[in-house]
């Protein structure tokens, strides 16, 4: 399934509104229609497969949004960008903490070498923060603690 600007119907721009305000202030997000004259969408794929056009350049020359589209306050883009990177951000973290508290059940320290990796992997693991707790909830509470911290 594409899921690039390409195939987009609609782009989340953000914007500088204010050219006078300071760099994180005057930025606003606005909803485009791709079909707006002057916005220009181009495919390209990736080095390691040319074929998959995931990426897109796009072009906005003399494109104009209207306002009612904008998204949030005028001027309040930053705010915007900084809520979306942090939900992103969330995601990531709560796709590693799963992938690291699998490695830590599944690991069994061998050679000295190995020994250093787990260490490392419960340093890793160590703020999880009772994440292991509800990730296990049906299993005995002596059981479900992360076996780094017992958290």
């Amino acid at each position: 399934m594409d899921v690039g600007a390409h195939d987009a119907d609609v782009l989340l721009t953000f914007v500088r509104t204010d050219p006078d305000a300071p760099k994180h202030k005057g930025i606003s997000v606005l909803l485009i229609p791709t079909g707006t004259p002057g916005v220009t969408r181009r495919p390209f794929g990736s080095v390691a497969s040319p074929d998959d056009l995931d990426f897109n350049e796009v072009f906005f020359d003399n494109a104009r949004g209207p306002a009612e589209n904008l998204v949030g306050e005028l001027g309040g883009g930053w705010k915007v960008a900084n809520g979306s990177l942090g939900h992103e951000h969330t995601l990531l973290w709560l796709l590693f903490a799963e992938r690291l508290a699998d490695l830590l059940v599944d690991f069994h320290p061998v050679t000295t070498l190995d020994s250093d990796r787990y260490a490392t992997l419960v340093m890793d693991a160590t703020p999880c923060g009772g994440w292991a707790r509800r990730r296990w909830p049906g299993r005995p509470a002596a059981s479900r603690t992360c076996p780094p911290c017992r958290c």
